[in-house]
């Protein structure tokens, strides 16, 4: 260009250009990686026919964002050269929707009906309408501001144009925060809260000079900035499509949208609230629940505002139960459990140190490394299953009952009650027939379970040996000979005699009379020799006769 701040105009693929520069960033420093992954894409691009080589005074530097899958995006940075493009004007929609409270009046359900409450319900709307600031209706024409704020429980945006010298609200936006985005740091927040609110607004705000106003001082410096975070690479690219001017606020002065960020969370909870609390309402198990809270405290079920909670199970609550354990019983030598939370965090490991506890975690997927526990269980949910055949819902009644009746009951490994081994005496109850005949019947089967398991876990360790023993002797063994009915053999000899240390290991002949299954034979005397009459044998003791004095001789 010969005169930098000549402004023309000029076609170039159907974008309409004011050249008031020429414009040449210089690259960013990438590591050998990031200038590999670089070199590929344009080798890709090339390929393609995406992109071609060119020699132009115009150079925009590239980016590389990281994907979700860990890969990365190539884009360039053309932020200095849209400040050069004239955008297209095109009309927008005057309104988004009109009166959105009239849709529940058209739902299937709802029912339509004009009361005092109704009535009273229209005139305060029809006040709050009229006050001030009042709502107005999207101009085209009219000043534009965009007010957007974060926080780590929401989103928040709200719409402004002016009007007869006065700033009006032109449409309200806001948007809770999920998980993971409840981790990010407040700037990454601020920088997402303006992506998302143009992007909700964006058939308002494209093509429109506005303001975006935040109390983030980093995201107006980040606009102009020429290297940016990677996290919030992508926002700021869909931002280029828009036309504004970033400014920035003290939080003070931006109470208006500050409250849209944070009050999806009280809609949020006032539904949840309302729908845990119906639910709980129709459940037959939590209904007998509540019915034992009116009473006396239950396990850990506590009510609160009307609704059944079920108090935390974490280590500090882990940590109290135990505490007041050891008031009355002392330190415990050991404590045996899985691999909780609550169990393997810090404050509980302190706890055991303190009181020299032993802290025993069983294997994942081995119940049987607390099988005693284990063991309890399976009794009493067979035992509450029993006694509350007839009205299952009400099974929680039964769980001091069933408690009294374990504690009170002989166990045959001891052959005394576990109250009696804790304190030396019998405990004194009112457990009914039915209950101890229920109990003794479980015991009785939980045993023979166990008997059981014992069993098969014997055959199962003996099948195991009997395979190593036979795969030991086949090693050695050798492929015997097949007799037949008539053959002379001679026979080992398997008995010991006192005094015939010395003698001959095969006596014979014998003739084999019957051939029976697994290489079995039934054998009689052939000669006048020292030795059985008739004898069953096997092929392992046996060889052909005509071999076998031959080899004693040897």
């Amino acid at each position: 260009m010969e005169n930098t701040h000549l402004q023309e105009e000029m076609t170039l693929s159907k974008l309409r250009l004011t050249v008031m520069f020429t414009t040449w960033e210089h690259p960013s420093r990438s590591s050998a990686a990031e200038r590999e992954i670089i070199r590929k894409q344009v080798e890709e691009w090339l390929q393609q026919g995406i992109i071609r080589e060119y020699s132009s005074d115009v150079a925009s530097k590239v980016v590389l964002a990281k994907k979700k899958d860990k890969s990365y995006r190539l884009s360039i940075d053309y932020r200095i050269l849209n400040t050069m493009v004239l955008k297209d004007r095109f009309p927008v929609p005057l309104i988004d929707k009109v009166f959105d409270k009239m849709q529940e009046l058209l739902k299937k359900d709802a029912v339509f009906k004009i009361e005092g409450a109704q009535k009273q319900a229209v005139e305060q709307l029809r006040a709050a309408l009229q006050e001030e600031p009042v709502k107005k209706i999207w101009s085209q024409s009219a000043k534009t501001q965009l007010h957007v704020d974060a926080s780590k429980h929401g989103f928040g945006g709200t719409l402004l144009q002016q009007n007869d010298g006065k700033w009006h609200p032109v449409f309200y936006w806001s948007k809770k925060t999920t998980p993971q985005e409840e981790k990010l740091t407040s700037y990454v927040l601020e920088v997402k809260a303006a992506y998302l609110a143009t992007k909700r607004l964006r058939h308002y705000l494209l093509g429109v000079q506005f303001d975006l106003v935040t109390d983030c001082a980093a995201f107006k410096q980040t606009i102009s900035k020429k290297d940016i975070p990677r996290e919030v690479t992508p926002w700021l690219m869909y931002l280029q499509d828009f036309i504004f001017n970033a400014e920035h606020r003290a939080g003070t002065r931006m109470q208006h949208v500050d409250s849209l960020s944070r009050f999806p969370v009280m809609i949020v909870t006032s539904e949840v609230h309302t729908q845990i609390k119906k639910a709980q309402q129709n459940d037959e198990h939590l209904i007998a629940v509540r019915e034992l809270l009116k009473q006396n405290p239950y396990a850990d079920y506590v009510v609160k505002n009307s609704i059944i909670y079920k108090q935390s199970t974490g280590a500090e609550e882990v940590i109290k139960h135990l505490e007041s354990w050891v008031t009355i019983f002392g330190s415990p030598h050991r404590i045996i459990s899985d691999k909780g939370a609550a169990f393997t965090s810090h404050s509980f490991k302190e706890f055991c140190s303190n009181n020299r506890t032993d802290h025993i975690e069983t294997t994942a997927g081995v119940p049987r490394g607390n099988g005693q526990i284990e063991r309890v269980n399976r009794v009493i949910i067979s035992v509450l299953s029993k006694m509350s055949a007839a009205e299952p819902a009400k099974w929680c009644k039964y769980t001091l009952q069933v408690q009294q009746a374990i504690n009170a009951h002989v166990h045959a490994s001891t052959s005394f009650t576990p109250f009696e081994v804790m304190f030396g005496k019998r405990m004194r109850n009112n457990s009914s027939p039915e209950l101890l005949r229920i109990l003794q019947d479980e015991m009785l089967v939980n045993l023979q379970d166990e008997r059981n398991q014992i069993w098969q876990e014997a055959r199962l360790q003996i099948k195991k040996a009997q395979d190593n023993y036979k795969k030991n002797y086949d090693k050695k063994r050798k492929n015997h000979h097949g007799f037949q009915l008539g053959d002379l053999v001679a026979i080992k000899m398997t008995q010991f005699i006192a005094g015939r240390k010395l003698a001959k290991k095969y006596i014979g002949p014998y003739e084999v009379i019957q051939v029976k299954r697994n290489s079995r034979y039934d054998v009689k005397k052939a000669a006048d020799f020292e030795g059985p009459l008739h004898t069953s044998t096997s092929a392992d003791f046996m060889k052909l006769w005509r071999y076998a004095h031959l080899e004693e001789d040897d």
